[in-house]
This record gives structure tokens, C-alpha cells and sequence, in this order.
């Protein structure tokens, strides 16, 4: 896993995880800097691009209840804004993409 925090300014950073697996998590990227990130990882790194993209979309809040991390209607709420907590969740989402694309590999 390769960890690149972006755009560090006074409103916060934005965060990408990249799998070895072919995954790519990424926190706090507008839909721009998304596309154009996902579009040079595939033109330099993609041997086996997919047919269409695994994609699963969830807005996060940090800090709001300072309780356990947690998932509910498309929300993602963290307790705090740390890296290994952002790490922790994004394996988890990380999977459940790669689960989807052999899902759909099999039907």
C-alpha cells in the first residue's frame, strides 16, 4: 500500500490509498482531481484495465460524535481526522471494491 497525502492547506488535507491489488481510496479529492488521478494511474500502471470501474461513492464527517468510526446511508463518520483511522476504513472499502469486481467477473 502506498499512502500520498495532497493538497495540504488550512481547510485540511486530501488523502489517496493505492493497493497493490488495483485499488485506489481516496479522501477528500473533488471529482476533477479523482478523474485525472485515476486517469494517469491507469495510462501508467494498468496492465489489466477493467471493462468499466468498480466504483463506490461515500461522503465522511470527522469527529462529529468522537465515538467509534461508522457507516450509515452512504456516511462515513470518523472519529477523528488521523491517517491510520482514514488507512483502516479505506482497506475495508478497498476490499468490498475488489469483492464487487469479482462478483461480477463470475456472473
Amino acid at each position: 500500500m502506498v499512502h500520498s497525502r495532497r493538497n495540504v492547506s488550512e481547510e485540511g488535507e486530501s488523502h489517496c490509498f493505492f493497493f497493490s491489488y488495483g485499488c485506489v481510496v481516496t479522501w477528500a479529492l473533488t471529482e476533477a482531481e479523482e478523474r485525472a488521478l485515476l486517469q494517469t494511474v491507469k495510462r501508467d500502471h494498468s496492465t489489466h484495465a477493467l471493462l468499466e470501474d468498480e466504483v463506490d461513492d461515500f461522503q465522511f464527517v470527522c469527529g462529529v460524535n468522537s465515538g467509534r468510526p461508522a457507516l450509515h446511508k452512504d456516511v462515513i463518520t470518523l472519529s477523528t481526522s488521523d491517517v491510520p483511522e482514514k488507512l483502516a476504513i479505506s482497506f475495508a472499502l478497498a476490499q468490498s471494491a475488489k469483492l464487487g469486481v469479482f462478483e461480477v467477473a463470475i456472473t
